[in-house]
């Protein structure tokens, strides 16, 4: 599956520490590789469809996963305090 991370969340993995950006492309490329496993620290969104939330930390990454076009799309990385708004 096809890793695709959006504008805004590029800039805020940008934003991280070297070791935690490395970190969390490891996880998200790991996810991406094989997005319907289990994987620690994955849960689902409520009321979202096809939205999880993996927790790094006191960040998190918001992604959807698009069946029709075979992609991983995360649409925010933010601190726990202001991913969920």
């Amino acid at each position: 599956m096809q890793l695709e991370i959006e504008r805004a969340a590029a800039r805020r993995l940008l934003d991280l520490p070297p070791k935690m950006q490395a970190s969390m492309m490891r996880r998200l490329e790991a996810i991406a590789e094989a997005p319907f496993a289990l994987h620690a620290n994955v849960a689902p969104m409520a009321g979202m469809k096809d939205c999880y939330r993996l927790r790094l930390g006191d960040w998190r990454a918001i992604y959807r996963i698009e069946r029709s076009s075979a992609t991983l799309r995360v649409l925010k990385i933010a601190p726990r305090g202001e991913a969920y708004r």
